[in-house]
């Protein structure tokens, strides 16, 4: 009799172990879910970082160039050859600033700072270019030889653009920084993301 009694004991378990296994399956499926997606989000800003740092650096460097040659300009004592070159560096670094791939992270409001300043580089451009061809048989004449006293509106230009990037740079910045502001906790816990 007590065989019988031990073997009811187990079939009614049955349902409950069956249960069990089912609420732990359940739990784990959630935990893995939240651990893909915490990881995705942490490629997400790993990816947001790297892009930043690389707009942040391409921009320093690209205030660096301008305001070399803004100084170049209003001083007119260096070789003609300089300002090409120097424009040459201008022209490739914002093209960095052209690539596709910030654009999938960038707010509307950067993207338009970016194509504003495609008027200034072109107007550089040209003015180093104008330039180039004043002295094609004189490469190393000094600026002041083929730029009169009172033309001001490279340097104009150049502390416009100026203005752009060192705008830029903190809106590019400002994005950098919401990703540390943005450490909330996951859904389910009371701890940020890279605390779990």
């Amino acid at each position: 009799m007590a065989a019988t009694g031990g073997g009811d004991l187990w079939i009614s378990f049955v349902p409950l172990a069956t249960s069990f296994s089912a609420l732990l399956v359940s739990r784990n499926a959630k935990h893995l879910l939240v651990k893909n997606d915490m990881l995705r989000e942490d490629d997400r800003r790993q990816e947001i970082v790297k892009i930043t740092h690389h707009l942040m650096a391409t921009i320093s460097s690209l205030i660096d160039h301008v305001s070399y040659f803004k100084t170049t300009i209003n001083e007119k004592n260096k070789p003609a050859l300089v300002i090409a070159d120097t424009v040459e560096n201008i022209v490739l670094r914002y093209e960095v600033l052209l690539e596709r791939e910030p654009y999938k992270f960038l707010p509307g409001t950067t993207v338009d700072l970016i194509g504003k300043m495609s008027g200034s580089i072109l107007g550089i451009k040209a003015f180093a270019s104008g330039v180039a061809i004043l002295t094609s048989k004189t490469p190393l004449a000094l600026l002041s030889s083929v730029m009169p006293a009172n033309v001001t509106g490279p340097a104009k230009e150049a502390e416009r653009l100026l203005g752009e990037l060192e705008n830029l740079y903190l809106k590019i910045r400002e994005l950098r920084a919401t990703l540390d502001e943005n450490d909330l906790p996951v859904a389910g816990t009371n701890r940020p993301w890279y605390a779990l």
